[in-house]
């Protein structure tokens, strides 16, 4: 197999999956990194950083990825092109709309640390987080001001959250463009070419001065061409870059099966994104009932992560078998006593697999949402 993988070669893995000999194990957990991470792992790409290695386990011709998958995530977030509609796109572990990664032309501020200003907007922040701190929310008048400009779309007439991510931008910065058009494009006017068809008429944001798209356009041909020029050159410098890959043994794997604590996954991510509790409950539920992965994440309702799926549905199996007592919420420990439990696990994969579990999850949606309530006027918001 290959020891080193391009950032396009990465980013394949789920652009292209029914042609990648990668995949995710049901063991690893969902895609945790913060905006804010992805953000500083773009940086340092452009910059030449290093970043680790990954770490595989191999069946046959297929690789499965270990660790490094919120890198490999963040990877192809970033070659991730949403207006771009033939594509097979099927990411590992991101339900709905994918998040969507630009970089900024000529920021007027940007993190202490940063070179670059790289924005993601996500489902739950649209416009983005702020550009100096980039791990913190808009303003509420910032976002108001966003919030106006996307309902300018026809489609986005409901709630924010449900808004398509093709219709969005980045608002806290100068002039943003989609990574993606930079890393597909051959040249500058292709670039430009993708922004003129694609680009939201209405994009306009907190320190540009453009109104609309026409005016940004001309900005790019005009004033903005240098820098323009030299952004172009460091996303194509990043086409040299290669990550190092290690393949784990077998034995080593079989020994993590049959040990009582999961040991290995603890160690391999203590320099990432910590594995909390709950991570490590949904790895192990996955491990048991692979089959189970997809429909649990689809539960998700598109808000809620997988990991809180399982654990609500574990305290509610827990809840019924012991009176409806209120159970508290899991830990490792707790969840692999109770799983050797054959009621406990038959009651909790058929509460999942049957579908009874979205009934509940829509009535307590409904209950929260105050659509019914007549002390309460109107709804609360998505």
């Amino acid at each position: 197999m290959e020891d080193t993988f391009s950032l396009q070669h990465i980013a394949n893995w789920q652009l292209n999956p029914d042609e990648s000999l990668v995949e995710l194990p049901t063991i690893q957990r969902g895609f945790v990194w913060k905006p804010k991470q992805v953000e500083d792992l773009w940086d340092s790409l452009l910059r030449g950083y290093p970043i680790g290695s990954f770490l595989f386990s191999q069946t046959g011709q297929k690789l499965y990825l270990m660790d490094g998958q919120q890198r490999a995530t963040s990877i192809f977030l970033g070659h991730f092109n949403p207006f771009n509609t033939t594509n097979a796109t099927k990411a590992w572990a991101i339900k709905g709309e994918l998040p969507v990664v630009w970089i900024d032309i000529k920021p007027k501020s940007k993190p202490v640390n940063s070179k670059f200003l790289i924005r993601t907007v996500t489902r739950s922040h649209p416009w983005g987080y702020q550009a100096t701190n980039n791990d913190t929310k808009l303003s509420v008048a910032d976002r108001n001001k966003a919030l106006n400009l996307f309902k300018q779309h026809p489609e986005n007439n409901t709630g924010y959250t449900s808004f398509k991510n093709n219709t969005v931008f980045p608002y806290d910065c100068s002039y943003p463009l989609p990574l993606s058009f930079f890393i597909e494009s051959a040249n500058i006017a292709e670039l430009i070419d993708k922004a003129e068809r694609h680009l939201p008429e209405y994009i306009s944001t907190k320190n540009g001065g453009f109104n609309n798209r026409h005016s940004f356009i001309e900005l790019l041909k005009t004033d903005l061409s240098g820098e323009l020029y030299d952004i172009f050159e460091a996303v194509k410098s990043t086409n040299n870059l290669t990550i190092k890959s290690n393949i784990i043994e077998n034995r080593v794997l079989n020994e993590e099966n049959d040990t009582e604590n999961p040991v290995l996954f603890v160690r391999i991510n203590s320099a990432g994104t910590t594995l909390t509790g709950d991570d490590l409950i949904y790895s192990i539920y996955k491990s048991l009932f692979p089959e189970a992965k997809n429909l649990i994440e689809n539960i998700g309702l598109n808000f809620i992560s997988p990991t809180q799926v399982l654990s609500l549905v574990s305290r509610i199996v827990a809840s019924d078998m012991e009176s409806k007592r209120f159970v508290k919420k899991m830990n490792v420990r707790d969840f692999q006593r109770r799983i050797k439990n054959e009621e406990f696990k038959s009651r909790l994969k058929t509460l999942i697999e049957t579908g009874e579990i979205e009934k509940l999850f829509a009535q307590a949606i409904e209950i929260l949402s105050c659509k019914h309530n007549s002390l309460f006027d109107g709804e609360i918001p998505p």
